[in-house]
Protein backbone atom coordinates (compact mmCIF):
# COMPACT_ATOMS: atom_id res chain seq x y z
CA UNK A 1 0.00 0.00 0.00
CA UNK A 2 1.59 3.19 -1.17
CA UNK A 3 -0.75 5.73 0.41
CA UNK A 4 0.61 8.68 2.36
CA UNK A 5 -2.54 9.68 4.19
CA UNK A 6 -0.85 12.69 5.80
CA UNK A 7 -0.31 14.26 2.39
CA UNK A 8 -3.93 13.59 1.42
CA UNK A 9 -5.15 15.20 4.65
CA UNK A 10 -2.85 18.21 4.17
CA UNK A 11 -4.23 18.78 0.66
CA UNK A 12 -7.86 18.58 1.81
CA UNK A 13 -7.19 20.84 4.81
CA UNK A 14 -5.52 23.42 2.55
CA UNK A 15 -8.65 23.47 0.36
CA UNK A 16 -11.01 23.64 3.33
CA UNK A 17 -12.66 26.91 4.36
CA UNK A 18 -11.92 25.98 7.98
CA UNK A 19 -8.78 27.19 9.70
CA UNK A 20 -6.33 24.78 11.31
CA UNK A 21 -7.49 26.07 14.70
CA UNK A 22 -11.15 25.37 13.89
CA UNK A 23 -10.30 21.86 12.71
CA UNK A 24 -8.20 21.01 15.75
CA UNK A 25 -10.85 22.49 18.07
CA UNK A 26 -13.43 20.19 16.48
CA UNK A 27 -11.02 17.28 16.97
CA UNK A 28 -10.32 18.35 20.57
CA UNK A 29 -6.60 18.32 19.73
CA UNK A 30 -3.78 20.86 19.64
CA UNK A 31 -2.82 22.54 16.35
CA UNK A 32 0.50 20.67 16.41
CA UNK A 33 -1.36 17.42 15.77
CA UNK A 34 -2.20 18.58 12.23
CA UNK A 35 1.41 19.34 11.36
CA UNK A 36 2.46 16.00 12.81
CA UNK A 37 -0.35 14.28 10.92
CA UNK A 38 0.80 15.75 7.58
CA UNK A 39 4.14 13.96 7.99
CA UNK A 40 2.65 10.55 8.77
CA UNK A 41 2.05 7.90 6.17
CA UNK A 42 -0.55 6.27 8.43
CA UNK A 43 -2.80 7.46 11.22
CA UNK A 44 -5.15 6.01 13.77
CA UNK A 45 -8.65 4.99 12.78
CA UNK A 46 -10.22 7.47 15.20
CA UNK A 47 -8.89 10.42 13.22
CA UNK A 48 -9.85 8.79 9.93
CA UNK A 49 -13.40 8.56 11.23
CA UNK A 50 -13.58 12.11 12.61
CA UNK A 51 -11.84 14.02 9.81
CA UNK A 52 -14.38 13.11 7.09
CA UNK A 53 -17.17 14.57 9.23
CA UNK A 54 -15.27 17.80 9.77
CA UNK A 55 -13.79 18.19 6.29
CA UNK A 56 -16.58 16.52 4.29
CA UNK A 57 -14.05 14.25 2.60
CA UNK A 58 -13.83 10.45 2.63
CA UNK A 59 -10.21 9.58 3.36
CA UNK A 60 -10.96 5.86 3.42
CA UNK A 61 -11.58 5.99 -0.34
CA UNK A 62 -7.84 6.14 -0.94
CA UNK A 63 -7.43 2.77 0.75
CA UNK A 64 -10.34 1.30 -1.18
CA UNK A 65 -8.90 2.53 -4.48
CA UNK A 66 -5.50 1.00 -3.72
CA UNK A 67 -4.77 -2.09 -5.89
CA UNK A 68 -3.32 -4.04 -2.97
CA UNK A 69 -6.40 -3.32 -0.89
CA UNK A 70 -8.70 -4.21 -3.78
CA UNK A 71 -6.91 -7.54 -4.16
CA UNK A 72 -7.25 -8.19 -0.44
CA UNK A 73 -10.94 -7.27 -0.50
CA UNK A 74 -11.50 -9.51 -3.55
CA UNK A 75 -9.81 -12.41 -1.76
CA UNK A 76 -11.99 -11.89 1.30
CA UNK A 77 -15.15 -11.55 -0.79
CA UNK A 78 -14.29 -14.77 -2.65
CA UNK A 79 -13.80 -16.56 0.67
CA UNK A 80 -17.17 -15.30 1.88
CA UNK A 81 -18.83 -16.42 -1.35
CA UNK A 82 -17.36 -19.92 -0.94
CA UNK A 83 -18.50 -20.02 2.67
CA UNK A 84 -22.00 -18.90 1.65
CA UNK A 85 -22.17 -21.69 -0.95
CA UNK A 86 -21.09 -24.25 1.64
CA UNK A 87 -23.69 -22.96 4.08
CA UNK A 88 -26.37 -23.16 1.37
CA UNK A 89 -25.46 -26.82 0.82
CA UNK A 90 -25.67 -27.50 4.56
CA UNK A 91 -29.08 -25.83 4.68
CA UNK A 92 -30.31 -27.94 1.78
CA UNK A 93 -29.18 -31.14 3.51
CA UNK A 94 -30.86 -30.05 6.74
CA UNK A 95 -34.05 -29.08 4.88
CA UNK A 96 -34.13 -32.55 3.31
CA UNK A 97 -33.58 -34.12 6.72
CA UNK A 98 -36.44 -32.05 8.19
CA UNK A 99 -38.68 -33.05 5.30
CA UNK A 100 -37.83 -36.74 5.85
CA UNK A 101 -38.48 -36.46 9.59
CA UNK A 102 -41.81 -34.72 8.98
CA UNK A 103 -42.78 -37.51 6.57
CA UNK A 104 -41.76 -40.12 9.13
CA UNK A 105 -43.74 -38.26 11.77
CA UNK A 106 -46.87 -38.32 9.57
CA UNK A 107 -46.46 -42.04 8.97
CA UNK A 108 -46.07 -42.67 12.71
CA UNK A 109 -49.20 -40.61 13.42
CA UNK A 110 -51.11 -42.62 10.80
CA UNK A 111 -49.91 -45.88 12.38
CA UNK A 112 -50.93 -44.67 15.84
CA UNK A 113 -54.36 -43.62 14.58
CA UNK A 114 -54.80 -46.97 12.83
CA UNK A 115 -53.76 -48.80 16.01
CA UNK A 116 -56.18 -46.77 18.14
CA UNK A 117 -58.95 -47.38 15.62
CA UNK A 118 -58.30 -51.14 15.66
CA UNK A 119 -58.18 -51.35 19.45
CA UNK A 120 -61.48 -49.45 19.78
CA UNK A 121 -63.22 -51.94 17.46
CA UNK A 122 -62.24 -54.88 19.63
Amino acid sequence: MDIHIGEKIKKVVSESPLTNKQITDLLNKSENILYDLYKRQTTDAGLLLKLPVILHHNFLQYYLEDEEMQALIKTEVDKFKEEIEELKKIILVKDERIENLEHLNRIQKDIIEAYKSNTKKK
